[in-house]
């Protein structure tokens, strides 16, 4: 299996709901990297919680999702990770969402050797309509 990152942007997070998303990740990645742009201290300092992660990021300010991101790719990239995947602080993956990317991807770079990047659908549990 190749080597895998993932990166989570947290800003002024529920600190349960991102402990949940760090502990869905942690077994499924080789690197768990928590960018923190404020607000997640306190978190990242619970024994339980840095426990899963590889790297915390505390970038003392919210410098935006690009920059955070961009810091994140830049550990990721260091540790040897071949896929990256990003979340957000209220992410919710399904459990096998990573190696089912994984395995997405590699399909469709053997029909196209142009992809460079997939991702899920996308829904916000906030709206009504799928």
């Amino acid at each position: 299996m190749p080597k895998t990152a993932a990166v989570v942007v947290a800003f002024r997070p529920n600190n349960a709901v991102l402990k949940s998303l760090l502990e869905m990740l942690a077994p499924q990645v080789d690197s768990l990297i928590l960018v923190d742009n404020g607000g997640a201290e306190v978190l990242a300092n619970d024994p339980q919680v840095s426990a899963l992660l590889t790297h915390y990021l505390p970038l003392g300010d919210n410098y935006g999702l690009g920059y955070a991101l961009n810091r994140g790719f830049a550990v990721a990239s260091a540790d040897g990770a071949e896929y990256v995947f990003t979340f957000d602080q209220d992410s919710d993956p399904a459990p096998d969402l990573l190696s089912r990317l994984v395995q997405a991807f590699l399909l469709l770079k053997a029909r196209d050797s142009q992809c460079a990047a997939i991702g899920p659908v996308f829904y916000d549990m906030r709206q009504t309509e799928k």
